[in-house]
This record gives C-alpha cells, sequence and structure tokens, in this order.
C-alpha cells in the first residue's frame, strides 16, 4: 500500500472514533440523545445513500429498524 493510502485509512479510523463522539456532544448540549437509529441514519448517509429508500433498507439490513416500524 502506499503511504497516502495508508495515511487516509489511518484518518479514516480516527474520524470513525471521533465524529460519533463530536456528535454526540453536540446532542448533550442540545438535551437530546444521539440513539443508535440516528447514528446509523448518519452513517447510512456518510456511506453515499441519499434516498429515504436507501437509509430505510440500510437500517434494515443493520436491524436497527423494524419494517413497518416508525
Amino acid at each position: 500500500m502506499k503511504a497516502w493510502g495508508r495515511e487516509l485509512l489511518t484518518f479514516g479510523t480516527i474520524l470513525k472514533g471521533n465524529v460519533p463522539s463530536l456528535i454526540g456532544e453536540i446532542f448533550t448540549e442540545e438535551g437530546r440523545e444521539l440513539t443508535m437509529r440516528y447514528s446509523a441514519i448518519l452513517e447510512a448517509v456518510a456511506d453515499g445513500k441519499s434516498t429515504s429508500g436507501e437509509i430505510t433498507n440500510k437500517l434494515l439490513l443493520k436491524g436497527t429498524h423494524r419494517k413497518g416500524n416508525q
């Protein structure tokens, strides 16, 4: 793997660990709670899902949402 590839992988690993903490802190300041479902939605959007159907399918696959559940 080229040097820039390793650096990108390292950066991605750091972001994956820190971003939920940062978002959770914002939610706490606003008196809200970062739920597993909301976190899964953010992850789906970060993975490039852009329609409600794509996001719902990802949530169904992860088990954070049941069909017919609002």
